[in-house]
């Protein structure tokens, strides 16, 4: 299979728009692409729906924003642990290590547990 170029464009504060050209050689990484561009889309809208009024009710997005920050850590403790495997170096996200969901900071300030 021939490997795919991807353009990955970060949001920044800066007028300078960053981008990343990442490279993908096996249909599973392209797969997983496909659904971590979804996902932020989703997550996106999530966040929007959270704000308004009628919208996802507050304990019912706890319960998503904590979901999804699962499943992310649980596909990091498997990346590590398929690394391991392979002889790859993982790195996982930066302050992600051993926290608690509900201090992990994710896009914006309502994301963050209510106190």
């Amino acid at each position: 299979m021939k490997a795919q170029k991807f353009r990955i464009k970060n949001k920044s504060i800066s007028r300078e728009g960053r981008v990343k050209i990442i490279e993908l050689e096996s249909i599973w990484g392209i797969k997983m692409l496909n659904i971590v561009r979804q996902f932020d889309m989703a997550y996106g809208k999530f966040k929007d729906l959270w704000s308004e009024s009628g919208g996802i009710p507050e304990e019912e997005a706890m319960v998503l924003r904590d979901n999804a920050l699962n499943a992310i850590r649980e596909f990091s403790d498997f990346m590590r642990d398929f690394s391991e495997k392979v002889d790859f170096k993982y790195y996982p996200p930066k302050g992600f290590g051993n926290q608690e969901p509900e201090k992990i900071k994710i896009g914006s300030e309502k994301c963050r547990a209510r106190s």
